[in-house]
């Protein structure tokens, strides 16, 4: 099973730090993703039906998938899936 760590305001979306998966590819993950965080998640990460917002960054053992085959890279059971969000200071409010 890969493992899928949260980070940061995904990882409040989601209600918890980690989840494992029976996924063959990233695809699947966004699946058990949406399943695990509900209408949370759903509302905040997901526009146009199962696409991800384009802030939402994945990692898979360190190599991010834009880079690699998107939602169709291939997963092996000891892999790691970091997810989270990017953004530039710009959109960080001052406090």
């Amino acid at each position: 099973m890969a493992r899928v760590r949260f980070l940061g305001l995904v990882r409040d979306w989601m209600r918890c730090s980690s989840l494992e998966a029976d996924a063959d590819n990233l695809r699947e993950i966004l699946r058990a993703m949406r399943e695990k965080g509900g209408w949370r998640l759903e509302e905040k990460a997901f526009r146009n039906g199962d696409r991800p917002i384009p802030e939402m960054e994945f990692l898979v053992n360190g190599h991010n998938v834009r880079f690699l085959q998107g939602v169709d890279t291939a997963l092996k059971p000891e892999d790691e899936v970091v997810v989270f969000l990017h953004r530039s200071w710009a959109e960080v409010p001052f406090m």
